[in-house]
């Protein structure tokens, strides 16, 4: 059993740890930020918070196809690592700064943000993920990925239920945490995989 775990591709170890970082914290941050923001724009925070995940998910859905069309022109693993940093860092930093937020304009340019976070994240991750996968444990690999995802999330979504009744003061250190929190992971799992790729070029 332990010789199994040895062996286990540290490449998708990593990815997958990068996945609980960024986009398990999210899940639960995700949530609340719609209770802050309804005690910052009051009535109308339903449709700012509408127009912010339009933004979102319009350029996480426009800027995949430049990316993937220049990560593909690249060999090696260098640029999708780069772009897995640079999606973790603009999540993170999406995060940090959104306790500060006092307009809706505000709001709208943090998701967008977001988006283009999102959109390198997720390019990387999947290219990599992809790249890294070992010949006939594909399903092995890819099973023990969704399986500590779903675990992590079903206990994030648990500690998210339990923060929801904190104080809104409590809440912007919360929003500062996961972005730090986030950022440093990004880099932690950069640096990982940095020289996991370094050592297969040597």
């Amino acid at each position: 059993m332990i010789e199994k775990i040895r062996k286990f591709n540290k490449t998708i170890a990593a990815l997958t740890m990068s996945d609980v970082i960024v986009w398990g914290t999210y899940m639960i941050a995700y949530p609340l930020q719609g209770i802050y923001l309804t005690y910052r724009f009051g009535d109308k925070s339903i449709q700012h918070i509408a127009i912010g995940l339009s933004i979102f998910y319009f350029l996480r859905a426009i800027l995949p196809v430049p990316i993937g069309i220049i990560l593909d022109k690249t060999k090696g693993n260098r640029d999708e690592i780069y772009a897995l940093f640079i999606g973790s860092m603009l999540i993170g930093l999406n995060f940090f700064v959104f306790p500060f937020v006092t307009q809706p304009y505000e709001y709208y340019l943090l998701m967008g943000l977001a988006g283009v976070g999102a959109a390198f994240n997720l390019l990387g991750w999947r290219k990599l993920f992809a790249k890294n996968l070992d010949k006939d444990k594909e399903g092995r690999e890819y099973a023990v990925y969704e399986t500590v995802m779903s675990l992590c999330t079903a206990v994030f979504s648990l500690i998210g239920g339990e923060l929801s009744s904190i104080s809104h003061e409590v809440f912007r250190w919360f929003f500062m945490g996961v972005g730090i929190l986030t950022m440093i992971g990004g880099v932690a799992i950069t640096l990982i995989l940095m020289k996991g790729d370094h050592k297969k070029a040597s």
